[in-house]
């Protein structure tokens, strides 16, 4: 699941373009042609992993495309957890678990430097190795 859905958002950053939680869900599961079931409790491990192997790999978040549906869309607030745990975001600046969360124009900022970081290297994305 995790390389596809990698592959499927390297796709979406040549496309220069963002994706729903759910749209990547149903992507997985068309490529593993498949039913994967609920994605409640699986997509925050596949995004975890995606964050990972992509960090690992080239420096940037893919998950960074993954974005809430609505005119507002952004990454949910595991985005902006992981991102302060592996020391790229301050700790200050990272969501509090179990408060009322809003995204902040300092997340906000992180987020859009990433995603057009993303899409600046976007030519140049391969597979990350494990």
């Amino acid at each position: 699941m995790v390389d596809v859905g990698i592959a499927y958002l390297i796709e979406c950053a040549k496309q220069h373009r963002t994706v729903a939680y759910g749209e990547l869900w149903k992507a997985v599961g068309r490529r593993l042609d498949r039913n994967i079931g609920n994605s409640y409790f699986q997509m925050p491990q596949l995004l975890g992993y995606i964050s990972e192997r992509s960090f690992e790999g080239v420096g940037l978040f893919l998950t960074a495309l993954v974005v809430e549906d609505g005119p507002d869309g952004h990454p949910e607030q595991g985005f902006f957890r992981l991102a302060s745990a592996r020391g790229v975001l301050p700790e200050r600046d990272a969501p509090r678990v179990g408060e009322q969360w809003t995204i902040t124009p300092v997340q906000r900022k992180f987020w859009k430097d990433q995603v057009a970081a993303i899409f600046a290297k976007a030519e140049h994305l391969t597979m990350p190795g494990r």
